[in-house]
């Protein structure tokens, strides 16, 4: 568990996609891949024990793909939340720590899109492969940190995991629980125990 005394700032916001059921792109390219042989998609990307744990996560039904968007691109002709007859995607907010839900998807391998900590930088998962992928949006974070030293100095690439490496270097457990040993902020900021780079 994280410990948090006196005044900390690390209100960033973070946006999660997972596939609900197949889309229109998934069906279309279904339809022209390999030379006209159609490849078999799985009834659904999801089992129903996973929509079962996203939805106790507070994930909410939507028609909207792109974690950058949810924030800016909905209005009344285009809503955020949907019915679940509606849905293709379930998505979800939060304003910080989002290595937690990042740990919570990887535990229970469920392929997820995010964008996070103000868009700065774009985080996917496909459990076909085991991959995590986390890439910087070095644009984005010019925006916030102005001069070219400094989004250079905050900027780490690409990196590419699999989901036990993503989990281990985090601190995490493989089940996608928090490891015994954390990081405590104390108000004077010194760090106690292993845990984490902060940011």
């Amino acid at each position: 568990m994280k410990i948090r005394q006196g005044f900390i700032s690390n209100s960033s916001s973070s946006s999660f996609v997972v596939k609900y059921r197949w889309d229109w792109l998934d069906l279309h390219a279904n339809k022209v891949a390999a030379a006209g042989e159609q490849l078999s998609l799985q009834p659904d990307p999801l089992t129903p024990q996973q929509v079962e744990a996203l939805l106790k996560y507070k994930f909410w039904f939507s028609k909207e793909r792109h974690p950058s968007h949810l924030e800016v691109f909905h209005n009344e002709d285009y809503p955020l939340e949907v019915k679940e007859e509606e849905a293709e995607y379930l998505v979800y907010q939060q304003a910080c720590n989002e290595d937690d839900t990042i740990a919570f998807l990887l535990g229970h391998k469920i392929g997820f899109k995010a964008a996070c900590h103000y868009n700065h930088y774009s985080v996917f998962y496909c459990p076909e492969n085991d991959q995590v992928v986390r890439i910087d949006n070095p644009g984005i974070m010019h925006e916030t940190y102005g001069g070219i030293d400094n989004t250079i100095a905050n900027t780490r690439g690409t990196k590419i995991y699999t989901r036990e490496q993503w989990l281990e270097e985090n601190r995490y457990n493989p089940d996608g629980t928090e490891a015994e040993e954390d990081i405590i902020y104390s108000d004077d900021n010194e760090i106690t125990g292993e845990g984490n780079e902060v940011h």
